[in-house]
């Protein structure tokens, strides 16, 4: 049985979907994508005016709140522009509300130049090494781990509570060694990538005998896909076409049909990566056809209706 989770960019099309529209409907249906049976539900974090949440750490208690199993989390956190300190401070605390229900992804990704004075108070963007150096001081902190930095008589608190999980996000084969080191679960973004899957499966494989020599245990491995299922064969044509319109002609970057191929299309690419999880970003335009596509594969492969 293939895992599904949901990924939540929380993009919005004025003027039929503005912010407010997004979040509201977010709340509305939490629950209902927990009675789906979907694992997890993350937002992602993007500084845009097309996004409804530009913080999405704030809604984490909410919907935590809100459900009782499904996993909360922010995928992933663009940790070049975030002091170290706040994150593990804002993540210690909703996990310890929280326990075993709060996931933490870490990104390595940019912002646009126009917030990089007013949010990071940056006047040019980090190199990629610097993205490192974050994690490891995140990590100490959070995992009180600071040895004999100058940091080390600081305590997060609630002091000595388990974590959130730990994740790296990302498409590159290099964050699979920084995993290891750091000891997180990763997602690999398919709709980031164009290599092919027969490559991306040998370095998932390698991966996890790297991570198991280093810990003597095995990381969960999960894949994002991008989709679109419908019953509309008018929506389906529309999301083919901006599919072939952005040169996505190998299928693993974005799946677009109705119920039957889109499930069938999902297991055979988990099944080929050898991955029993997959992180669902849903393409839309407007909120009815949000939640058909997550409805229709969860009745679909997770055999669960409302």
């Amino acid at each position: 049985m293939v895992n599904l989770s949901l990924l939540d960019f929380g993009n919005i099309y004025p003027p039929e979907v503005y912010a407010h529209d997004v979040i509201n409907h977010l709340l509305e249906n939490i629950q209902v994508f927990e009675r789906l049976g979907y694992k997890r539900y993350w937002m992602s974090e993007h500084l845009a005016d097309n996004v409804a949440w530009a913080s999405p750490e704030h809604l984490i208690p909410l919907l935590a709140g809100y459900t009782d199993e499904i996993k909360i989390g922010v995928a992933g956190v663009l940790l070049k522009y975030h002091m170290p300190i706040r994150v593990a401070q804002a993540f210690t605390l909703i996990s310890s509300l929280y326990p075993e229900r709060i996931d933490l992804g870490l990104a390595k990704g940019d912002i646009q130049d126009i917030y990089l004075k007013p949010f990071a108070n940056l006047d040019r963007h980090p190199k990629e090494d610097y993205f490192f150096d974050q994690v490891d001081e995140l990590m100490g902190f959070m995992r009180n781990n600071l040895g004999d930095t100058k940091y080390k008589n600081i305590q997060i608190q609630p002091y000595a509570t388990k974590g959130p999980d730990y994740w790296l996000l990302g498409s590159s084969p290099n964050l699979l060694q920084s995993a290891v080191k750091y000891k997180t679960n990763f997602c690999l973004s398919l709709f980031h990538t164009d290599r092919r899957l027969k490559d991306i499966s040998e370095t998932i494989s390698s991966f996890r005998e790297m991570f198991f020599e280093a810990h003597g245990s095995l990381p969960i491995v999960s894949i994002a896909l991008q989709v679109n299922c419908s019953s509309s064969e008018q929506t389906i044509k529309k999301f083919k076409n901006e599919m072939s319109s952005k040169s996505w002609e190998n299928d693993h970057k974005a799946i677009c049909g109705k119920p039957p191929e889109v499930s069938e299309r999902i297991v055979e690419i988990a099944h080929t990566l050898r991955v029993n999880e997959v992180v669902l970003m849903n393409a839309y335009h407007n909120l009815e056809e949000k939640s058909e596509s997550i409805l229709l594969i969860a009745e679909s492969l997770l055999k669960k209706r409302i």
